[in-house]
């Protein structure tokens, strides 16, 4: 088993990287990795069960892509390959899309077809549920806690 404590800290980037690629072979060779961090960005990278602790206490743990799942929730990245003119950006706001392009949707699956038939017949160039990082997942933990 090996013990991580903030092991890219205060590294330059080709260095950090160099860590986390060391990390992830240990990890594909077998060995256990215990890391912590306040990097998000690197727990991200490199962990596959996440636990999160607030003022001492355990608040969230579970494998990091349930965890990203579960936080994702219900909103819809839109992005067209024109930008829309004046009277399909007033049906959008009024179904309640943000941005200015990309634009988010923050509903269900069914009132996104609503969106799309507002930017009919735009041609689009993505459309994807949001995904959630772990910066949002610590954030969203932290603040029931």
């Amino acid at each position: 088993m090996l013990l991580l404590d903030e092991p890219t800290l205060g590294l330059d980037v080709e260095t950090a990287l160099l860590v986390q690629e060391k990390v992830r072979a240990l990890a594909r060779g077998g060995k256990a990795v215990l890391l912590t961090t306040h990097q998000l960005s690197v727990a991200e990278a490199l962990a596959d069960r996440v636990a999160i602790i607030h003022r001492g206490s355990l608040v969230l743990e579970g494998e990091k892509q349930a965890l990203l799942s579960r936080f994702a929730g219900e909103h819809y990245v839109l992005e067209l390959e024109v930008p829309p003119p004046a009277e399909v950006l007033g049906r959008l706001r009024a179904l309640g899309v943000e941005g200015e392009g990309p634009f988010l949707f923050r509903g269900d699956g069914e009132a996104l077809w609503r969106v799309l038939e507002a930017v009919r017949p735009l041609p689009l160039r993505r459309v994807a549920k949001a995904e959630a990082d772990l910066l949002e997942v610590f954030l969203k933990a932290v603040a029931r806690a």
